[in-house]
């Protein structure tokens, strides 16, 4: 009889042991990340002394870590009205050595229409450079904001389709360390130009 105790005990210790187990799975399922993005200064080290001399609108850069078999695909969007407004395709080059997506952004002066263009160059594990047409804006429209940035590292979770990391545009701006709210302000802004960073699996 007491064999039978002492076996019944050992069977009910072990699987109260499996209960923290079972916690700590859930735990780190939910720690779990397809990309980690860390923003690193854009001019650093002896590049720190060109800062004062560039044209740049805004110059930002982030160190990417994946987790997985994925890779992480850049895009710069222009909205109005939280619609997108430039859809054209554009042809990029791929560097699978680059742990880094940087973004520098000039302004060009108003053409003949007094249109006010954007010329926003990706670079790192793609590189592309894109024109951009801001949208005509309405006359009541008084306050601008950015460029802003992330300040702090945050990560794309499965289930989760794209991070705004950067921005600019009219309106009263965005948060950008809330992932979760940044596009639905975005979505508000009369207009808004972002860098959109999404997770995509690798090609074979």
């Amino acid at each position: 009889m007491n064999g039978i105790f002492v076996f019944n005990l050992i069977v009910a210790s072990l699987v109260l042991a499996q209960i923290p187990a079972g916690a700590e799975k859930k735990r780190l399922a939910k720690s779990d990340y397809l990309i980690r993005i860390t923003p690193v200064e854009f001019f650093s080290g002896e590049l720190k002394r060109l800062k004062a001399h560039h044209d740049f609108l805004s110059a930002v850069c982030f160190k990417i870590k994946t987790n997985g078999d994925v890779t992480c695909v850049p895009d710069v969007i222009m909205l109005r009205d939280g619609n997108r407004v430039d859809r054209q395709s554009y042809a990029y080059k791929i560097d699978n050595d680059s742990d880094e997506i940087s973004l520098t952004l000039r302004e060009h002066p108003p053409n003949k229409e007094e249109l006010i263009w954007y010329r926003a160059s990706i670079g790192g594990i793609r590189n592309f450079a894109r024109y951009l047409e801001r949208p005509e804006l309405p006359s009541s429209l008084k306050v601008m904001f950015g460029p802003v940035s992330i300040c702090q590292p945050c990560e794309l979770k499965p289930g989760t389709e794209s991070v705004v990391v950067w921005a600019m545009g009219g309106g009263d701006g965005v948060d950008l360390s809330k992932p979760g709210k940044a596009h639905e302000q975005i979505r508000r802004l009369p207009w808004a130009m972002i860098l959109e960073l999404r997770a995509e699996k690798k090609s074979r």
